[in-house]
């Protein structure tokens, strides 16, 4: 049996090695620079994400045998209602082409949300569309609008927290990181805990993480992993902050637009200029019809991942 001070010895050997894991990935390569650039997937042991499976990946057409859209079951449509407590509810190809009796597979994501001014119109713009998508929420938001978040579920779409605080983590130490996603974890797990009863994604676990600006150090991996989170970035952004055009944002959206492309838009002005949310909102029906052109169905991070039900 080791002695006290070998003991000591190997915790120090051990917080040392995190440590100095840490600052060998604290500067890690943002979905700018791996999801926009190449045609990177993910890193190994599923530490990051840029984009989904392929069609080649998986049967799709047994996956959404039936349905109006060629391979599709029921417009990937989920009715969540039933799994809300308290809610009366709403009315409410490139590199990796798909062959024709094939669907391909893109999951739409918003951030920075919820905020009541542009999120609902969102949601009803999804709801015009038929299509779900995923929503990564900064924790300070789904404090202030947790009514928000359950209309979001309600509606069918996939929750994933963004960090509390909108603050790149290159710019933070370990100790403020792990902080930050530990509560903005927490907020999200009291809506499930409060409002949701038996929703489907492991009893209310969270498991969708983008991190603020994409920007990713190893403490962020580290505490994403930790939690059981399922760190996701992207490989098509509208960069919509930079533009009132909503067909610019459309085009450099559908110039990555291929199967299993994760799309970055933003459903809130909350860390943009105002009206940043009004130009995606513009820009989704033309993205969404050029992915319907190119055989490829908007579906939730979980359904690209093969985590949810089609």
């Amino acid at each position: 049996m080791p002695n006290k001070s070998e003991s000591h010895n190997v915790i120090t050997k051990a917080a040392m090695t995190t440590l100095g894991l840490s600052g060998v990935l604290h500067v890690l390569p943002s979905a700018l620079a791996l999801g926009t650039w190449s045609h990177a997937v993910r890193l190994p042991w599923g530490m990051c994400t840029w984009r989904g499976s392929s069609a080649t990946d998986r049967d799709a057409g047994n996956e959404y045998a039936g349905s109006k859209y060629p391979g599709l079951s029921g417009s990937a449509s989920n009715d969540n209602r039933q799994y809300v407590k308290g809610l009366s509810g709403n009315k409410g190809a490139g590199h990796r082409r798909v062959s024709n009796n094939q669907v391909g597979r893109i999951a739409i994501t918003f951030d920075d949300g919820p905020d009541p001014r542009s999120t609902v119109p969102v949601l009803d713009r999804l709801d015009r569309l038929g299509i779900k998508a995923t929503f990564f929420c900064l924790g300070s938001m789904i404090e202030s609008y947790p009514d928000i978040v359950q209309e979001i579920l309600y509606r069918g779409h996939d929750v994933g927290i963004h960090g509390y605080s909108h603050v790149a983590h290159l710019l933070r130490s370990p100790i403020w990181i792990w902080k930050d996603i530990t509560r903005a974890k927490m907020e999200l797990e009291r809506i499930y805990q409060e409002y949701i009863t038996g929703y489907p994604g492991e009893s209310g676990h969270v498991r969708w993480f983008r991190p603020p600006k994409g920007v990713i150090t190893g403490t962020t991996l580290l505490a994403g992993k930790y939690y059981g989170l399922d760190t996701v970035l992207w490989s098509a952004w509208g960069k919509e902050w930079t533009t009132n055009d909503p067909i610019r944002v459309a085009n450099r959206v559908i110039d990555r637009l291929e199967d299993g492309t994760i799309v970055l838009l933003h459903d809130a002005d909350t860390t943009s200029p105002p009206g940043t949310w009004n130009v995606a909102y513009e820009a989704l029906p033309r993205i969404i019809e050029e992915a319907h052109n190119r055989n490829l169905w908007p579906v939730t991070i979980s359904q690209l991942s093969n985590h949810g039900e089609p």
